[in-house]
């Protein structure tokens, strides 16, 4: 027959989750310099006017 009596105490549990999960994700928070975006339309802009003329050209012939 098993025997039906614990080897050990029941082990309860008393950490505070909230706070536990809360210093997780700080812990992994990072910053991204993101001041590349302000420019990146204008700068896309002048990339693809060269492209577009060669593109209408291509066309022509």
């Amino acid at each position: 027959m098993a025997n039906s009596k614990r080897w050990s105490k029941v082990f309860i549990d008393k950490r505070d989750w909230r706070d536990h999960e809360h210093k997780a994700t700080k812990k992994y928070e990072i910053y991204l310099d993101l001041d590349w975006v302000k420019s990146w339309k204008p700068e896309l802009e002048e990339m693809n006017k060269n492209k577009l003329l060669c593109d209408r050209q291509d066309l022509g012939n």
